[in-house]
């Protein structure tokens, strides 16, 4: 994969906020809309597919996130929306169970949705 200057720019926000989550949407706003919403929706999906990006699906959206350093899911607050991080816990099951059907995966999704301490009070 050959790391152009627009490419560069993505990769940059994801390694700057490690934790954080971005929607092709908000990379445009935070980009000043300087890169074509096209192209930072090919380089998402590019970053996906080489493994250096993840992504959700939250509330319909798709959203990444940087995981070359642990793979990870969220759960998000249904009240104020804030997002939780949390270790994949579920890796191991799908493997065992992928290796045993002869099902190669490629990825998994999982978000948890409820409510937070501050919400749930």
């Amino acid at each position: 994969m050959r790391l152009t200057k627009h490419r560069k720019q993505i990769l940059d926000i994801f390694m700057e906020s490690l934790d954080n989550l971005y929607s092709a949407d908000m990379l445009y706003e935070v980009l000043d809309k300087q890169i074509n919403i096209a192209t930072i929706y090919r380089t998402l999906e590019l970053f996906q597919k080489e493994g250096l990006l993840a992504k959700s699906i939250i509330d319909g959206s798709a959203y990444y996130y940087y995981t070359a350093k642990d793979h990870h899911h969220y759960m998000i607050c249904l009240q104020c929306h804030s997002k939780i991080k949390i270790d994949c816990m579920v890796h191991h099951a799908i493997d065992d169970t992928a290796s045993k059907e002869g099902f190669q995966v490629k990825q998994h999704d999982l978000t948890v949705y409820g409510y937070c301490k501050n919400c749930h009070k």
